[in-house]
């Protein structure tokens, strides 16, 4: 439960920080990377720690970490704050 709070937090975060910007061409990459990464999020909270094997976990927790590097990326060190506390807190998970 910790770890799918953590993500909800982060993803909130960076998302206000961020999504004013989606109505600009220029930041339509960002929001696409955005959505991405929620859909990665999103992927990761529907798995159960008590039943999911642990491949499952570590493919999923993978693929957000992937989604989360391309949008700090992408987002041209406007969100490396927010990014790297939530990579701590998943980290200290």
């Amino acid at each position: 439960m910790r770890l799918r709070a953590l993500l909800t937090a982060g993803v909130v975060i960076v998302a206000i920080q961020g999504l004013a910007a989606c109505g600009d061409t220029a930041e339509q990459d960002l929001c696409a990377q955005y959505a991405d990464l929620v859909s990665a999020a999103d992927e990761l909270r529907q798995l159960d720690p008590l039943t999911a094997k642990v491949e499952e976990l570590r493919a999923a927790s993978e693929e957000f970490q992937a989604e989360l590097d391309q949008l700090q990326a992408v987002s041209e060190g406007r969100f490396d704050t927010a990014i790297s506390t939530l990579r701590a807190d998943i980290d200290a998970v």
